[in-house]
């Protein structure tokens, strides 16, 4: 299996331990070691977690590519900068390592939007010369 083999070598080319790497993916040390023994194969989401913590492609983890990095050529064009309120958002978001509170955190946000966007549509705002002096 190359992923156990792949893992290990990434997580040792960064000088990580399986328990320094635990606590930085929110999982247990023996989960990791069973990674890297083959005793276990990770989930998808434990893949996506790994490619993204070592910047590296999920494709790469799973022997899929022998190329350990993402192609810059390939993604550069299609994501647009943050401007700084979309950088300070996501280092909150960040933050919230739980990921079932960040899925909570998203309704919320999409429901603040909405209420936004309704208050400033035109069928709900009123003209000045529609309103009249009360008095």
């Amino acid at each position: 299996m190359i992923f156990k083999d792949r893992l290990k070598e990434i997580r040792e080319l960064n000088n990580i331990t399986q328990k320094e790497l635990s606590k930085k993916i929110n999982a247990s040390q023996s989960k990791v070691a069973m990674w890297e023994t083959g005793k276990r194969d990770p989930n998808s989401d434990d893949i996506i977690l790994l490619a993204n913590m070592f910047n590296i492609s999920a494709d790469y983890l799973l022997g899929i590519s022998n190329n350990n990095k993402y192609s810059i050529n390939k993604i550069t064009p299609t994501i647009p900068s943050l401007t700084v309120n979309e950088t300070e958002l996501l280092e909150l978001f960040r933050n919230i390592t739980n990921e079932r509170e960040q899925c909570k955190l998203i309704g919320r946000i999409q429901e603040i939007i909405k209420q936004m966007t309704d208050d400033f549509k035109p069928n709900n705002a009123q003209s000045t010369s529609s309103k009249k002096n009360v008095g």
